[in-house]
């Protein structure tokens, strides 16, 4: 059987993600129980490995988020012209806000998130409005695309890797 920790109390068991609370019941006796009071964690590894994989996953979430906060200081500086080192401060500041919401419960986190991502929907029709495009030449572009500037193949990549694969 093949087990992975997952996130902070959940474990992936082949193709099913749980618990762990539920990890005993799926167990057999002389396996060894990967549920702590703090999570769930592999026991093939000595600690000092445990550790250092440890640090290693930290160091990829880190850079990981590094590209998210640049573009959140960048689309602040760019639309209201904020200095990039008040548009990092927000965006951490905004996490550490939606990371407090959590003591309130998960429902409300949700809510907020639900929010946000309908007044970013809304800011995208308010401008699709204003703009008045050609709604056949918007048809027609979604099922035959059309790239006729020599950038525009570049452009379409960036655009495939900013905001489809994130």
């Amino acid at each position: 059987m093949h087990v992975d920790y997952v996130g902070k109390g959940k474990l992936f068991v082949g193709d099913v993600t749980m618990d762990c609370a539920r990890w005993p019941q799926f167990r057999s006796h002389d396996s060894i129980s990967f549920c702590k009071s703090w999570g769930g964690y592999r026991t093939e590894y000595h600690i000092p490995i445990n550790y250092c994989l440890w640090i290693l996953a930290e160091i990829a979430v880190i850079a990981a988020d590094i590209p998210e906060v640049l573009g959140t200081a960048f689309a602040l500086n760019i639309l209201f012209n904020v200095p990039m080192w008040s548009g990092v401060l927000l965006a951490g500041l905004n996490t550490l806000l939606l990371l407090g919401l959590q003591r309130y419960g998960m429902r409300k986190l949700e809510i907020a998130i639900g929010a946000l991502v309908l007044v970013v929907g809304g800011c995208f029709c308010s401008v699709m409005v204003h703009a008045n495009p050609n709604v056949k030449e918007i048809a027609m572009g979604m099922f035959i695309p059309k790239l006729r500037s020599s950038s525009a193949t570049r452009d379409a990549i960036a655009l495939l890797g900013a905001l489809i694969m994130p």
